[in-house]
């Protein structure tokens, strides 16, 4: 549906209540904002360009917002159709063009807890986006025309290194994707594996006073893709409430053990009391940046137990 003037949000299912968005910039210059899964395209893209009567072939370019396979996924199925320019920030090109490095990164910060635990490269590669190249590698605060807007890279990285939102300062507007996420969807929690860059990218967009703000999941309380007005500031304190939370959780839970506890088991408590029923990597992602800070600031500390990094309260 056109969410904006121009701005067409087209949603696909990810989880039980949980969908996914990418975005049709309609105008002058035609653009697609992320392509979701590899089935995405086929499946609701195309469809909706025809819809449109907007033809493949005059889409000037692909923005993907960040790595992960929901939202770049499908760029390798665009790519066999029409040789359409992908555009993405500098510090994701490289996770985009070569996917065993997220696997690599992953498997060294979380090395009991990770989704490729117990698999070999085959199996692997199964789960992983289709390599694709970027044409073009974009840098915070660089203007792109497209549609009938003129937009800003900001980037806001937190919930991975490299994602981006978009912002037309004309009328406000800001594509924010994953990059804020408040309680998270239905099925788990906020996920950002990098929390002090997360609050930095928050101040930073606070600053920039958008007046319209999207989003490419239905993240909790709110569950919907758009906010205006004073909403926008609702959700963007919503983005702050809930770390404070998380924080506040954990400290509870570990001041009532009396031995350290592992990653694993810090997470299956904390996906019962948020009743997450999603990926459990995703979990383990976002507490291990909590539990780090937490540790540096000394209300935590880190010791090995049985083998395994484990934490206790001090």
């Amino acid at each position: 549906m056109e969410i904006l003037p121009g701005i067409h949000h087209v949603r696909f299912p990810l989880a039980p209540g949980v969908w996914g968005a990418f975005y049709v910039l309609t105008g002058r210059r035609p653009a697609v904002i992320d392509t979701g899964k590899p089935d995405t395209p086929s499946q609701f893209l195309f469809p909706y360009l025809r819809k449109l009567g907007l033809p493949l072939k005059a889409i000037v370019l692909i923005v993907t917002t960040h790595r992960h396979l929901d939202h770049a996924g499908g760029n390798a199925s665009v790519r066999k159709i029409v040789p359409i320019p992908i555009a993405a920030h500098r510090v994701e090109a490289p996770f985009l063009e070569d996917p065993w490095r997220e696997v690599e990164e992953v498997r060294f910060r979380y090395p009991d807890d990770h989704p490729y635990r117990g698999l070999d490269r085959a199996q692997i590669m199964t789960k992983l986006l289709t390599s694709v190249p970027v044409d073009i590698q974009l840098e915070d605060g660089d203007e792109v025309e497209l549609g009938d807007r003129r937009w800003q890279i900001v980037h806001s990285p937190g919930h991975c290194s490299g994602i981006i939102c978009l912002f037309d300062s004309r009328t406000g507007t800001l594509l924010a994707s994953d990059s804020f996420q408040a309680g998270g969807t239905a099925d788990g929690i906020a996920i950002y594996d990098d929390l002090q860059a997360y609050m930095q990218s928050l101040d930073r967009i606070q600053a920039l006073g958008p007046q319209k703000l999207i989003v490419a999941h239905p993240f909790r309380p709110f569950y919907k893709p758009l906010f205006q007005g004073e909403e926008v500031a609702e959700f963007l304190a919503a983005c702050r409430h809930f770390p404070s939370e998380y924080d506040r959780e954990l400290i509870e839970i570990l001041r009532e053990q009396h031995r350290p506890r592992s990653l694993g088991w810090i997470t299956d408590v904390m996906r019962v009391l948020h009743s997450c029923y999603g990926p459990r990597f995703l979990t383990v992602v976002t507490l291990r940046t909590h539990l780090d800070r937490l540790t540096a600031i000394g209300i935590l500390r880190q010791e090995s137990f049985g083998g395994h990094l484990a934490w206790m309260h001090t």
